[in-house]
């Protein structure tokens, strides 16, 4: 048997262990968690008949006496894509109930924060796109190691390790975007807004990189990978375009037809959309991704680090993996909606501490500043 398989069967092996009589790192009759005010909660009771389910209602704190059967993570990710792993795990532990708290990613940053300074009441998993926001955790004390076999470019000093890729595509709607305007790439997308900038007017989306940690992410790799991105930007503005928070937000309104083409969505978005909507089309740029991974790292003051550390070799292990593949393949066959993740993206994606430039608050300042000039000129 080979390294690399005994590895994978190693990893397979701790996400299927029985958790029943595992330790808890805190005394759960002391611990509670409260989710912070604006995030979406979903309780998920155990798949076991007669095990209580999580008691938690909006602006409660989750029982201290059910705290320690729970797994409680905080996610910068909807519960809908994260439900295939979900339910994947919760089938090999049929007595877990899991408490999923999903918020934007700057303020799961801001409340992991909190929590790791205040050292209790925080949840014993945290998941983000914003990878970098968990090396920046990571790197100031507030996970605690795994320790679980990954390969070098997906995992961080054994702390934080990406699970899924995360590419920035297009989005349109196909019933009311001729195809003719369909760009193919980012240059072919500043020419469409240079020569049909009337018809494109105010119908145009893309992220508010002031609002998610991704999308700051996705616009500094544009301006680092994309010579014309100065340009792109700017013709943004002119055509006033409109910023949305969320990838889901921006592919509902594609497909209701309030815009025609949404700029920078997450491709595991956009095929969910896809799925559910015949007039949603899918472009992958074939110029260049800018690609970013979704990652998971065990709290420092996790209750039940064995539950998270368990989930976590869940989401890397072969199992996990086949799902994340599904999650990025297209739902109809189309060349231009193809993603082929290659070596050169996956040193893009690599999870170290060069991530960290990311969070020079001044630096930061700076792109923030520049980009408002262009994407909201005076209007």
């Amino acid at each position: 048997m080979s390294a690399r398989r005994m590895l994978r069967g190693l990893v397979m092996a701790l996400a299927l262990l029985p958790l029943g009589c595992a330790p808890q790192s805190h005394d759960t009759a002391q611990s509670s968690f409260t989710p912070p005010p604006g995030s979406t909660v979903t309780a998920l009771p155990p798949l076991r008949e007669g095990k209580a389910a999580p008691v938690w209602k909006a602006g409660q704190q989750l029982a201290p006496a059910q705290r320690g059967a729970t797994l409680v993570i905080e996610a910068a990710t909807d519960i809908s894509l994260m439900r295939p792993f979900l339910d994947g795990f919760r089938a090999y532990h049929p007595d877990l109930a899991i408490l999923y708290v999903d918020m934007l990613s700057t303020q799961l940053l801001g409340d992991a924060q909190a929590r790791c300074a205040r050292g209790h009441d925080g949840p014993d998993l945290f998941i983000s796109v914003a990878t970098d926001h968990l090396v920046k955790l990571a790197n100031d004390g507030c996970a605690q190691a795994a320790g679980l076999a990954a390969p070098d470019w997906r995992e961080w000093r054994g702390e934080v390790y990406a699970f899924a890729l995360e590419p920035a595509v297009f989005v349109y709607n196909r019933r009311l975007l001729a195809p003719a305007m369909v760009p193919d790439s980012h240059a072919a997308l500043a020419e469409q807004l240079r020569d049909r900038a009337e018809a494109l007017d105010g119908h145009i989306a893309t992220y508010d990189i002031r609002q998610s940690g991704l999308a700051y992410n996705y616009a500094e790799f544009d301006s680092r990978e994309a010579p014309l991105y100065g340009r792109l930007i700017e013709s943004f503005g002119r055509g006033h375009i409109r910023l949305y928070c969320c990838s889901n937000t921006m592919v509902d309104a594609v497909a209701r037809g309030d815009v025609l083409l949404a700029y920078n969505v997450q491709l595991s978005y956009a095929y969910a959309a896809q799925r559910r909507h015949e007039d949603v089309g899918v472009i992958v740029p074939r110029d260049y991704q800018a690609v970013q991974t979704r990652s998971a790292m065990v709290a420092k003051d996790a209750v039940r680090p064995d539950l998270a550390r368990s989930f976590l070799a869940f989401l890397i292990s072969p199992e996990g993996q086949a799902i994340a593949s599904r999650i990025l393949t297209p739902p109809v066959p189309d060349a231009r909606a193809s993603f082929t993740p290659s070596e050169r993206l996956l040193s893009q994606a690599n999870v170290s501490s060069s991530l960290l430039r990311l969070q020079d608050q001044a630096r930061r300042k700076v792109f923030l500043q520049e980009w408002l000039q262009a994407i909201v000129p005076a209007r």
